[in-house]
């Protein structure tokens, strides 16, 4: 049974040699900073590279902005149920939470948008402070989950599961959600 490999190999072993070809190889070391030179100046430069065109997205209508709102109500309820029954874990779910804040100050732009476009400026006034709530809501929803997230890191990172940068991320995080809640 081995002897029926060995031909087998020898010809794998005379396939590879034949294919192997010598690595160039340069006696001077001036040679070689001169050819890394020149590859490092043939680098594109960072600023050199445009950034790609951002194009908004598009204005909800009120209906579709409607729709998503009770879209991510109806999943939010639905991962809630899925994480109490241990299926999902829990941070899945809160991050719903978000998202159904989001969702909300869609809704509210939408609301304010079609509001100034009708021309009624009470409306449009009541509109503008919804959205202006809705902002701070999302911006507190984001506070609160970061500083979840940040108690969770501390905790791993006391039992030496998670690295110190991972857990100063995080940290950075709640320090800049902080400053954009604070007036």
């Amino acid at each position: 049974m081995r002897w029926r490999s060995l031909p087998i190999a020898l010809f794998l072993a005379l396939i590879a040699h034949s294919q192997a070809q010598d690595l160039p190889v340069k006696s001077d070391s001036k040679d070689l900073q001169r050819e890394a030179a020149e590859l490092i100046e043939g680098l594109p430069k960072l600023t050199d590279i445009a950034p790609a065109p951002t194009t908004p997205a598009p204005a909800l209508s009120v209906d579709q902005a409607k729709t998503r709102l009770d879209q991510a109500h109806r999943k939010q309820e639905r991962w809630e149920k899925l994480a109490r029954q241990g299926v999902l874990s829990r941070v899945e779910a809160e991050r719903c939470v978000i998202e159904v804040a989001t969702a909300q100050l869609a809704y509210e732009r939408a609301c304010y948008a079609e509001a100034l476009s009708t021309g009624d400026p009470a409306a449009a006034e009541a509109c503008k402070i919804r959205t202006t709530a809705a902002e701070a809501e999302l911006r507190q929803t984001r506070l609160s989950q970061a500083q979840t997230n940040l108690g969770r890191f501390r905790r791993l990172y006391a039992e030496r599961l998670v690295t110190k940068s991972q857990m100063e991320r995080a940290e950075t995080l709640v320090k800049n959600l902080e400053a954009q809640a604070a007036p």
